[in-house]
Order: C-alpha cells, then structure tokens, then sequence
C-alpha cells in the first residue's frame, strides 16, 4: 500500500500479472552493485557453491532461485560479510551518490532478528541512533510506518509480531538506515497471500527508486512475479542467469507445464531424483 506523503516510490498502482514475453526492460541505473568472481565456499566436506560468476545491478529486483539446499542462504551470507570465501570474491559496489558504507546495505535473514523487548517504533529509533540519522517527526514516522504496513503495529512489542510482521519490520529497518543493496533472504517465506501482495508491492517500490534488490526464494510464482533478472543455483552451482524473457525460452521449447517450470526443470538436476513410487512397499 502506497501512502500519500510517504509512498516509497511517490505512486501507487495496482498489481496485475503480465506477460513475461511482454514485459519491457526497466528504466534507469544499470549499474553493478554486487559482482561475485570464480566464488567457492567450502566446509569440511564438498563445496557447498563452486566457481560463481554473477553480477547483479542497481534499479533491478533480481531473483535468487533454486531449491531448498542449493546454496542460496550461503551466498547471501557471503555477500553481506556474515560468511567467509573459500577461494574467489565477492565486492558490493557503492553508488555514486555519496552512499556510506557502512549502512549501504541491508540484510533481511530467513530467521527473524529483532529485539524482543523493543516496539516497532523502538526499533526504528534505535536505527536512527545507530546510523546518526536526524529523527523522523511523529507524524513524519507515522506516514513511514503506514507505507510498510505497520502502523497499526507501532507500539506492539517484536516479540508479539509474526513471522511476516518481523520481516517487515527488519526490512522498514533497512530502508530507514538508507540501505541502497537489499539482501531479501526468502522473505516472502510463511506470509498469507495479503502479505505477500504487501511485500511484492514494497520491493517494486524500492526497484523503482533505484535500489539493488536481491530476493532469495524456491518459489517459481514469487520469481515469476516480481523479478526482473533471475540467477539460478542447482546443488551450488549457477545453471543460470539473466531475463525472466530468458529463462523461460529455456523451457518453451518442452511443450509441457507452464514455461517457468519447464525451464526450472531444464536448469535443475531434481528430476533425476527418485520417485517416491518406488518406495510403495511392495519391493523389497
């Protein structure tokens, strides 16, 4: 919901699902933010990436697709400097204007890190003070609040929020300390379909004023929806990156599901799983 006084972009339009064949290259900044070279990261055992070679722009909601396990949490731990590169790199590339780097980027985990005993506004102040940032006015702040969805949640302990309200609320945090790279790992994970419309609308939003948008998610409607570029892991390793237009080219040629699927399917190694038929009791 954008808010008049305080929509994040300054507009508000509906939602509708276009056509990815139709849809038209954005506006604006093209430039790189985050640029990953020949990355691997290893643990004790295999390597959990391998040989990573991915850029990702400014002005851009780019989507980080794979399935539960293929490396996703691990890369964005990287890029936000939570996780150590075994061999490669990785660099996060500030903007030209005047960005400081320690609050350029913001990290929205899987897992909700908040202060339980602090209120939604609290958590809001504390950002200002951390950052040095001069206060929003009450009224000011309430207006921010309303355009993410929080202000009926102001001065509810993050204890008591949900899952979705949490992620919220580490997200209005990042956009508060002027975060231009948003790291997004699976956030549209557990929200009813309200609140991911609500997501959706707001990282439109922040794409539109020029920001880098990383998105993490194993949900091929999510990616379908909001991305403009795609990278896909599969078991660590990229299978792909560039356009929605691209990728689904990948798949048009199968004549089967929808083409987001196909070409999911034509990346990624799951199909060579076993089928849980063969499980059935029956054989030994």
């Amino acid at each position: 919901m954008a808010v008049p006084g305080f929509s994040l972009n300054g507009a508000s339009a509906p939602h509708e699902r276009r056509r990815l064949t139709e849809r038209s290259p954005r506006q604006g900044n093209h430039a790189n933010a985050i640029e990953v070279r020949a990355l691997t990261k290893c643990y004790d055992g295999p390597a959990v990436l391998t040989d990573i070679t991915v850029d990702v722009r400014y002005g851009a909601v780019t989507c980080l697709l794979g399935p539960n396990g293929a490396g996703k949490t691990t890369l964005m731990r990287i890029l936000v400097g939570h996780e150590a590169i075994s061999r490669g790199g990785a660099r996060i590339v500030l903007p030209s204007d005047g960005a400081l780097a320690d609050r350029a980027v913001g990290y929205v985990p899987d897992s909700s890190l908040v202060y339980p005993l602090l209120t939604v506004r609290e958590h809001l102040r504390l950002v200002e003070a951390v950052y040095d940032l001069d206060r929003f006015s009450r009224a000011r702040g309430e207006r921010f609040l309303e355009a993410l969805g929080l202000d009926e949640h102001a001065d509810v302990l993050a204890s008591k929020l949900s899952k979705g309200l949490k992620k919220r609320l580490m997200l209005a945090c990042a956009v508060r300390q002027g975060a231009r790279v948003l790291v997004l790992d699976e956030p549209f994970d557990g929200l009813d379909p309200a609140g991911q419309e609500m997501l959706m609308s707001l990282v439109e939003q922040l794409r539109d004023q020029g920001r880098c948008v990383l998105v993490s998610t194993h949900r091929l409607d999510i990616a379908e929806r909001v991305a403009d570029e795609l990278i896909v892991l599969d078991h660590g390793r990229l299978v792909f990156s560039g356009t929605p237009v691209q990728f689904v080219r990948l798949g048009e040629a199968s004549g089967s599901k929808t083409a987001f699927e196909a070409a999911f399917a034509a990346v990624s190694r799951s199909s060579s799983r076993p089928r849980l038929d063969e499980f059935d009791g029956t054989s030994p």
